[in-house]
């Protein structure tokens, strides 16, 4: 098994609705109108030299979208690590949606086809683009007694590649990961998810309000320590 994308992600202060990746992990004063099947990951690895420009147009892309009153445009996300590598998440209800049809056609007839191509073009910022798409498995996530009560600010995703034969091996510790958040009564929520293409297997994502909460938490290892012992945990 190997971690091909697995690192803490910073909001950007753009948009923060709608990153319920296996269902609300916060309080939310209304239930949403269509639970999302799926998360499509989309993965840009920028030009350094270009972070300002990449960031700058992105902006202006999500306020286009809230201006024209779209609902909900999933959320966005820069790593803190060095690979200057930033995710959009979009929730899709049904495979229809995986290719935007309907809410680029919508975008586009509300600001026109030249502003639209200028919100829509990254030029040479990006150098790499890939795209992870999940689906939820909630019997092997987690949701503490209290849930978040806003968006969280810090997000750690992982996703793994697990070879076909370890598979069952895989799914086995995530129970027992599971289990151990359960027992010891971890804050935070935890989701898991299968990759039904990219190039992983696997996907896990942790939520906390921020990065000093998520670090003062308990490592992974610590939990399995706690809820069962030390020689199991190894």
């Amino acid at each position: 098994m190997s971690v091909i994308a697995g690192t803490a992600w910073r909001i950007l202060g753009l948009p923060i609705c709608g990153l319920a990746l296996a269902g609300p992990a916060w309080a939310q004063p209304e239930p949403t109108a269509v639970e999302a099947s799926y998360t499509l990951v989309t993965l840009h690895r920028v030009e350094p030299s270009k972070l300002g420009d990449y960031e700058a147009n992105r902006r202006q892309w999500v306020e286009a979208f809230r201006a024209a009153e779209m609902g909900e445009e999933g959320s966005f996300f820069a790593t803190a690590g060095v690979d200057f590598t930033y995710a959009y998440i979009r929730q899709l209800s049904s495979l229809e949606e995986i290719d935007g049809t309907s809410w680029t056609r919508q975008l586009r007839s509300q600001v026109g086809p030249e502003r639209f191509a200028a919100l829509t073009s990254q030029g040479e910022a990006v150098v790499e683009e890939r795209r992870e798409l999940l689906r939820p498995l909630p019997e092997l996530s987690y949701q503490p007694k209290v849930p978040l009560t806003a968006p969280p600010g810090h997000v750690r995703l992982g996703i793994h590649q697990v070879k076909p034969q370890h598979r069952e091996r895989m799914l086995g510790l995530l129970e027992e990961l599971r289990k151990a958040y359960v027992k010891t009564d971890y804050p935070f929520p935890m989701e898991a998810h299968e990759v039904l293409f990219g190039e992983g297997s696997i996907s896990l994502v942790v939520l906390a309000p921020d990065e000093v909460s998520f670090r003062a938490a308990p490592k992974t290892v610590d939990l399995l320590k706690t809820a069962f012992g030390a020689e199991r945990a190894e």
